[in-house]
């Protein structure tokens, strides 16, 4: 198709030269084959190259006259969704607003820690602490023995008190890591793990929140290796119930310095109660057995360990007990100090504060203390089990500090001091495609403003898409006809098509066809048609009005139909009928495609009605967003151009429950979305029984959805709640 015709005389001077040729050859063969002398050499040199420039000419495709044509399918778009501007330098679309602010800033809250020097503790227990039965030393008075008033053993050597087991063979919900030996003064036993430091105080602060509107009187059980005291609020003097308060006291100018300096003094712990012989075990008993108590003041006849002293120098040791004493608080917040002094090094604390109510809000006092048979029948605020740090030199004005960045929250009112601690999940979000940015700018004074922005720098679509048709000059289509574009070699499809998407198309304007034919690009996603039509020398022009299928015209744009469930009919009708013109289009080819693509998918074999002319398509399942489409007619012998192209645009379909006998139901859903309920009886045997409450499946209608109960079975039919 491609070939021009020959004349007569070209064919015949071509027959000629190869027929010479092949004469020439076949002697050359003879020569070289029998011997025969081939006089001519020459000469088939000659023919020979007039035959290799003979296939040369013969394989040269003519160049066939090109008339070219062009149409703008989408106009270029450059403009930018406001806020947004085209930079025209930068070739942009661009913008800056201001970051939206998102997220919140909380507080939690956690109890103050001592504001002194802290040292690491861990459990310090010996065989001896706690073995013996503590002392309810009740409200201390001007006993310097740390006894206090009304002093009473409580317990026995097998009470809860001595046979507490924090070991890890102990019961679970009180096992200790580090805890060997079995008291309660043992499982509270604390000291740093390098020995206590020599001649120094270490102390705990413990605030305690009196949230009644009157004194009340809490328990403070200790025990300690060596000298002990308290202290309430800093330097306020203790004020113990009913007792008075002499210079001599147990608290001495705000602290227990009488009680630190003198609870050594075991040997007489009980004020006036002297110790007994006991004549059994040749030991000395604190309380005569009459009272029914069995506590030796001495722990063991042998204490077990080299290096231990004799049996007798175990008497006057203080910490094979604990002490029970009792200490008015006012309402509100206070600060209970309990520290422990070593000379020599070796030391260790325990303590335990026992609130004013006990566990099931009731009182507790000195007879829930004494009658207590295990630690959970009382209600502690605090106890050195939990503490992994002591400390020393703690601040008298402002014992509380907090570890960094948390704050400290000083005590006020009835509220005691706290660690705030903050949780900002403050943010910044940008719409789709900003990016965000901190910037800063000097201002006038000196000083720097921070800025948090969004900032849009998004390039514009830069390209242009060509769709590059080629007929001939009756306009039917060539297929594999080679374009040259832009120097690029590219062969037509089997619709006489190239398809070609330029890239930078605002930058990159000029383009040529063919070295001569010249074309400029917009870009903006713009979509342009080159139709080439090549006159071919083999083919007969149409003539006019010769009914060639030269007249075969596209349908026109006729009415449009869309749906929200996705169902779009689109109907034409042929431009031919009812004008007199003979329609000679055989079927017609319907082609659509999403606006942002460039590929159409195209529907054949479309017929027309023989009465109304009208071609219509109907198609369902789409995808919401906005499309395009157009027509052609296929005639015969050939096919026509398209359509304009048309709009059309697919709502998001509508997803509801369509049980008609939900209470949920949907009359506007077009899709089920598994969300239908049904509410009425779930109770088996009731005559408006429904199903079991949960997921259920209506038998009646096949949909799936969840019966929930409304709590209302019975057997009146004239109950409006009798279906539900």
């Amino acid at each position: 198709m491609a070939s021009k015709k020959k004349t007569h005389e070209e064919l015949v001077k071509q027959i000629n030269l190869r027929t010479e040729f092949a004469d020439k050859l076949y002697k050359k063969m003879r020569s070289d084959r029998y011997g025969m002398t081939y006089c001519c050499p020459l000469d088939l040199e000659k023919i020979n190259l007039k035959n290799d420039l003979c296939n040369w000419e013969h394989s040269k495709v003519p160049k066939l006259p090109e008339a070219y044509s062009k149409e703008i399918l989408k106009d270029p778009n450059h403009d930018c969704i406001p806020p947004a501007t085209f930079n025209i330098v930068t070739g942009m679309c661009e913008a800056t607003i201001p970051a939206t602010e998102v997220g919140t800033i909380t507080y939690t809250y956690s109890d103050a820690i001592p504001n002194g020097i802290p040292a690491a503790v861990t459990p310090s227990n010996e065989w001896m602490y706690g073995k013996d039965c503590p002392i309810f030393a009740g409200n201390p008075n001007n006993s310097l023995n740390g006894a206090g008033n009304n002093a009473q053993l409580i317990g026995n050597i097998s009470s809860w008190w001595t046979t507490y087991d924090a070991s890890p063979t102990g019961p679970v919900a009180q096992q200790i890591p580090g805890v060997t030996e079995i008291s309660f003064v043992n499982a509270l036993a604390k000291a740093p793990p390098s020995g206590w430091p020599a001649n120094t105080e270490l102390s705990y602060v413990v605030p305690v929140n009196n949230t009644t509107p009157s004194n009340v009187v809490i328990h403070i059980f200790i025990a300690s290796r060596s000298a002990f005291g308290l202290k309430l609020n800093g330097a306020t003097k203790i004020d113990a119930i009913n007792i008075s308060t002499p210079a001599n006291s147990l608290y001495n100018n705000g602290d227990f310095s009488g009680l630190r300096a003198n609870i050594m003094n075991a040997t007489n712990a009980l004020g006036n109660i002297s110790p007994a012989l006991n004549p059994v075990t040749g030991t000395l008993n604190e309380l005569a057995a009459s009272n029914g108590k069995d506590c030796s003041i001495k722990m063991l006849t042998n204490p077990p360990g080299a290096g231990n002293p004799a049996a007798n120098n175990w008497v006057a040791s203080p910490y094979t007990r604990g002490y029970i004493y009792a200490l008015r608080i006012d309402p509100g917040c206070n600060d209970i100090e309990i520290s422990s002094w070593s000379d020599n090094g070796d030391g260790m604390l325990a303590f335990s504060i026992f609130s004013w109510e006990g566990p099931t809000g009731l009182t507790q006092g000195e007879t829930e203390i004494v009658n207590s048979t295990q630690r959970s029948d009382l209600k502690e605020l605090a106890s050195s089990d939990d503490v992994n740090s002591f400390y020393s030199s703690i601040d008298g004005d402002n014992p509380w500090t907090c570890t960094p960045p948390d704050v400290l929250i000083p005590a006020s009112g009835n509220n005691c001091a706290l660690c705030q601690t903050e949780v900002n999940t403050l943010g910044y979000e940008c719409p789709r495609g900003y990016t965000l940015q901190n910037t800063s700018s000097s201002s006038l004074t000196g000083g720097v403003t921070a800025e948090i922005i969004c900032v849009l720098k998004e390039p514009l679509c830069d390209t242009e898409t060509l769709v590059i048709t080629v007929v001939n000059q009756n306009g039917e289509i060539w297929p594999h006809y080679e374009v040259i574009f832009d120097g690029g070699n590219y062969i037509t499809d089997e619709n006489g098509r190239v398809i070609i998407v330029v890239e930078d198309a605002s930058v990159n304007t000029l383009h040529t066809f063919n070295l001569c034919e010249c074309l400029t690009t917009s870009g903006g996603c713009a979509v342009q048609s080159v139709k080439i039509t090549v006159t071919d020398p083999d083919v007969v022009d149409c003539v006019p009005n010769t009914g060639l299928p030269c007249l075969c015209v596209s349908p026109s744009f006729y009415s449009e139909v869309v749906n929200s469930n996705g169902t779009v009919v689109i109907t034409f009708v042929d431009a031919n009928f009812g004008s007199g013109t003979p329609i000679t289009a055989v079927t017609y080819t319907f082609a659509y495609k999403l606006a942002t693509e460039t590929i159409w998918t195209e529907v054949t074999g479309l017929t027309a009605d023989e009465t109304t002319g009208q071609i219509q398509y109907t198609f369902t399942g789409l995808a919401e967003g906005d499309y395009e489409y157009k027509i052609k007619s296929v005639c015969e012998d050939e096919s026509s151009s398209f359509s304009a192209t048309n709009p059309f645009t697919v709502e998001p379909v509508k997803k509801g429950c369509m049980d008609p006998q939900a209470d949920n139901y949907d009359p506007n859903a077009v899709e089920d979305n598994g969300t239908c309920e049904w509410y009425g009886c779930t109770t088996p045997g009731w005559p408006n029984f429904i199903a079991p409450a949960g997921p259920w499946t209506n038998p009646a209608t096949g949909i799936s959805g969840t019966v929930i109960s409304n709590g209302n079975c019975n057997d009146n039919p004239d109950d409006p709640w009798y279906n539900g």
